[in-house]
């Protein structure tokens, strides 16, 4: 089956690295005061390393180079990455991990109609996506469908409730094969202040909370907003759903996660460095986890017009 783990470390994933996500994209504002006039800008490439401590001893480090293609309209058209992973347990025994994968992003029209997942410069067939979109031309529905052989061995969708035109709600429906109905999965429940998204509830089937993440934000305008083709990338590649790095108008300074199940609590800051049109151009994300550190540093390359 396709290799998940593509971008696995990189701005798609966990509260550690999806913030590097946040960071550079298609438009972005020379004026404070008015984030709707935009000045083209056009993320080229992300450079990000990182390193983490295990939690049965040793560290990880992750270098990723990842690059960007668009369309004559603005649209990203595909997004590769060049990843390489180093687990040390001690520094003379150390397995190193490369990876070469790319998502191209296809489009009827404005709206996204496909995705298709390369690895090591092969198309992958073991991965479908569908979207769904309601009148409002929003997403409704979003299925990804995982074959092994030609055979379903699970089916996963996600279905959007908005409110005043924000997303509130995402519910999570599964099945293990194309025999199967889809079930209830859990959810995710969206709580804004202005246009961020400042809380995430997870909830059980049961309705019991397993998960919550509360944010706190800078003034500046997130150059990955509503960004609809990374959100669709980061489902397709690696079934991590973060809503918050898309749906959210400014970038986070703060996180606050805790795992209610484990009993877990991470707390993590972020800075940046801004170019004259107030885009981040660099990132410094430090997270502490009982104890365990993990610092990421991130560089954009961006054209402005």
């Amino acid at each position: 089956m396709f290799n998940r783990k593509l971008m696995k470390y990189n701005f798609f994933n966990s509260m550690g690295l999806f913030l590097i996500a946040i960071l550079f994209i298609t438009s972005c504002s020379d004026d404070d005061d008015s984030p709707t006039q935009a000045t083209a800008c056009s993320v080229l490439s992300l450079s990000f390393d990182s390193m983490e401590d295990l939690a049965g001893g040793g560290t990880e480090t992750v270098n990723s180079d990842v690059t960007f293609t668009y369309n004559s309209e603005g649209n990203i058209t595909s997004i590769k990455e060049d990843y390489d992973e180093e687990i040390c347990q001690t520094p003379d025994d150390c397995v190193n991990d490369p990876f070469r994968g790319e998502v191209r992003v296809i489009y009827d029209g404005d709206l996204i109609n496909g995705i298709r997942l390369f690895e090591d410069g092969q198309a992958s067939d073991d991965t479908e996506v569908v979207l769904t979109y309601d009148a409002n031309d929003r997403i409704s529905v979003y299925a990804v469908t995982e074959l092994n052989d030609g055979v379903v061995v699970d089916i996963d969708e996600y279905r959007f409730i908005y409110e005043n035109d924000k997303v509130v709600k995402v519910e999570f429906w599964e099945a293990f094969s194309a025999d199967e109905a889809l079930v209830p999965d859990g959810s995710e429940e969206f709580t804004y202040t202005g246009n961020n998204i400042t809380k995430v509830v997870t909830r059980e089937v049961g309705g019991e909370i397993s998960f919550e993440i509360n944010t706190s934000y800078d003034d500046k305008t997130n150059p990955f907003f509503n960004q609809i083709a990374l959100f669709a990338a980061n489902i397709a590649f690696d079934e991590t759903f973060q809503l918050a790095n898309i749906f959210s108008e400014n970038n986070p300074v703060s996180i606050r996660s805790e795992d209610f199940l484990d009993q877990d609590i991470d707390n993590a800051t972020v800075t940046y460095q801004y170019n004259e049109f107030n885009v981040p151009t660099s990132i410094d994300y430090d997270e502490t986890d009982d104890g365990f550190d993990a610092s990421y540093t991130g560089i954009a390359t961006i054209n402005c017009n």
